[in-house]
């Protein structure tokens, strides 16, 4: 007979039928709510469709499961009712339900005073979200107990019992073991996407910490052993992997005093994943020099199994970007990624971490579009430090605060405000820049395309003189008619990845000028603008991105994350990682993502594993921020294009997530078959 995970995984993967009418039983909910309360604050509206969904959405215990809840939280008319999404990408502070229970936090929100009608609606909204929140948990518990009425097999009668118990309890009290504190985290996560209208990315950061006080509990009493507990996360990774794909949970690292944190969990989470293989949660390792042995092991087991995870963080590096963002020491250390690569202290930021876009190759083009020439390449390049500057402060921050006003005036979040440090403090919703941290992240696309592009420019114009400015810039404006100039463009050596001493101080150089220029321009109410060196699939997706002087044709990809451009000749992955190390990801909090492709059989021996564990090691103490791998074949994903009935379930990494290739586009699928099969 199958085991209860084979059990579960086989019905997940067979695909859930109840989605689409919980979809629509949420849809009419929110209609009947929102199409009705038009004139109220919109924090009152949220609060009271929250209260809706809380009473009348479906609630259903599936066979098997030991953890429960559906999560659904597509709604993606809601602006049609005035009602606006919250963007998600951010974590809140999963810890304080679990510390403080429900009845806990509404006491700290019953000691609020108002001192305005906008902190008097707030505090309302806050107690209606929280009793809402109530509501929808003994809801579930209700269910249990209606299903262990008719129960006969005594086992699942048992459990389901057990259920109904565990769910009144943390309906109102903190949990006292292992399975309500997970029971009350997963509770959490849907109530925060049911209020985020259709905001994803809602990350959980670092369950292995908040969990560990109830499994060391449990185990030191004989309560629960780790085959229930791998058992019972992925009951819990199948829950997840419902709806939103980027789920990211942060596993190991230093504790807020800067001690090796890494718990027995940390190791369970990764075995849990490996043996699941679903795409949710997205697993994240934060290594230090104290990480174990066998947190590597299974690690990078995991990451050999195929489904795109765990993703590699640099403590020291990503701490020391945190700090250089304004984070206490102690929250620095506390950190946590949101969505793909993103850096947030926990429960302490409003992040919106992929709330803005910049463009480095619509700043270069721009620039060479002035048709002035230059002396000297130091006249050239000062000149576009200086152009780069006027157009940050001229067009994209009086754009980025627009953004974040209409955040302000839009869209309300009184659940996610009880989880996030102040804002029931101060009165004042994650919105209204009541959060400890008020950061705003900035996707900015082509560090490795800028960095070829000016090298190109150096080497040909001022270097070897073998053309003038003008000339460039008709080439790439025209697609490179010279073919023989294209290929000089194109094949130049000593690009950014092949380690060459020109390039390695570009990338130091222009990372520096453009994360020191956005550190020091902070929007209203002091928020601060929070960078990263990619942008959501920007790269991929360039069919009307112009021409630039690298030797890149129009429609061309443009450079992924951190790494070389898709031009840059000669590199090993070694090369490439030692021209990374030289960009300042220290400035660039919001992620500076690095993907390396091996094939499977590299990676199926101890001494392949271990060899890609020394090259992590040797990256970061050169001072790199993130890795992840794709570790498949790019045979099988070309058959997978042609026959995806076959490959349902094959997972790849898109980016900073894992998804099932199949369901991809053409034109994505292609761009990851074409970087698997250049191993690096």
């Amino acid at each position: 007979m199958a085991s209860r995970i084979d059990r579960i995984l086989d019905r997940f993967n067979s695909g859930l039928d109840y989605i689409e009418a919980d979809t629509k039983a949420l849809t009419e909910i929110f209609k009947n709510v929102c199409g009705g309360n038009r004139q109220k604050p919109n924090v009152i509206r949220r609060a009271e469709y929250l209260t809706a969904a809380a009473h009348k959405m479906p609630v259903r215990n599936n066979p098997d499961e030991l953890i429960v809840g559906s999560d659904i939280y597509e709604i993606p008319f809601a602006g049609e009712y005035d009602m606006h999404s919250n963007g998600g990408h951010y974590s809140a502070d999963y810890n304080r339900p679990l510390v403080h229970g429900i009845k806990g936090i509404k006491a700290i929100v019953s000691s609020l005073e108002p001192k305005n009608q906008v902190m008097e609606d707030n505090k309302r909204a806050y107690e209606m979200a929280l009793d809402a929140f109530t509501v929808f948990i003994n809801r579930y518990a209700e269910e249990a107990e209606r299903l262990a009425v008719s129960e006969q097999d005594p086992v699942r009668k048992l459990e389901l019992q057990t259920i109904g118990n565990n769910c009144r309890h943390i309906a109102s009290e903190p949990p006292v073991n292992f399975v309500q504190a997970l029971q009350l985290i997963l509770f959490t996560q849907i109530f925060l996407h049911l209020e985020g209208l259709g905001a994803g990315s809602m990350s959980f950061g670092r369950l292995d910490q908040f969990l560990y006080p109830f499994y060391k509990k449990d185990i030191d009493d004989g309560a629960i052993t780790d085959e229930l507990v791998f058992e019972l996360l992925i009951c819990f990774a199948e829950r997840v992997s419902q709806c939103d794909p980027s789920q990211n949970l942060a596993l190991g690292g230093v504790d807020s005093s800067g001690c090796n944190a890494e718990n027995r969990l940390t190791q369970i989470f990764l075995e849990a994943q490996t043996r699941a293989k679903i795409r949710q949660p997205s697993l994240s390792l934060r290594i230090t020099p104290e990480t174990s042995d066998e947190v590597w092991d299974a690690a990078i087991k995991c990451a050999a199994s195929g489904i795109g995870m765990p993703s590699f963080f640099n403590d020291d590096i990503v701490i020391k970007s945190m700090i250089n963002m304004g984070a206490a020491p102690e929250d620095a250390r506390n950190y946590v990624l949101i969505g793909c690569y993103e850096a947030n202290s926990q429960g302490n930021t409003f992040g919106q971490t992929t709330a803005l876009n910049m463009s480095l190759v619509d700043i270069l083009l721009g620039f060479l579009k002035q048709d002035v020439e230059y002396k000297s390449f130091d006249d050239f390049y000062e000149s576009f430090k200086s152009y780069f500057t006027e157009i940050y402060d001229t067009a994209y921050m009086p754009s980025f605060q627009n953004t974040r006003n209409l955040y302000k005036e839009l869209s309300a979040s009184p659940f996610w405000g009880c989880l996030l440090h102040n804002c029931i403090e101060t009165g004042l919703l994650p919105e209204q820049y009541g959060a400890k941290y008020n950061w705003f992240g900035l996707m900015i696309l082509g560090i490795g395309t800028l960095i070829d592009s000016i090298y190109v420019i150096k080497q040909l114009v001022y270097e070897n003189k073998q053309i003038d400015l003008k000339y460039m810039r008709e080439q790439i404006e025209r697609n490179y008619p010279d073919e023989d100039f294209f290929l000089l463009c194109r094949n130049m050596d000593g690009k950014f990845g092949t380690d060459s001493p020109d390039t390695n101080m570009l990338a130091n150089s222009l990372t520096t000028f453009i994360g020191e220029l956005i550190h020091s321009r902070p929007l209203e109410n002091g928020a601060r603008i929070s960078p990263s060196l990619f942008s959501w699939l920007s790269d991929i997706y360039t069919a009307d991105c112009p021409a630039t002087p690298d030797g890149r044709k129009k429609g061309e990809r443009v450079s992924y994350g951190a790494t070389p451009t898709e031009l840059a000749r000669d590199v090993s992955p070694t090369s490439m990682l030692s021209s990374i190390s030289n960009l300042r990801t220290d400035l660039f909090t919001n992620g500076s993502p690095v993907m390396l492709s091996y094939s499977p059989d590299e990676l199926c021996t101890q001494k392949g594993r271990m060899l890609v564990r020394r090259l992590i090691e040797a990256y970061f103490a050169l001072g790199g921020f993130h890795i992840q791998f794709n570790i498949q074949d790019a045979e099988l994903l070309k058959d997978a294009q042609i026959n995806p009935d076959l490959h349902k379930n094959l997972l790849i990494r898109v980016s900073g997530h894992s998804n099932y290739f199949v369901v991809l586009d053409e034109q994505l699928q292609n761009a990851l078959i074409e970087r698997t099969a250049v191993k690096r």
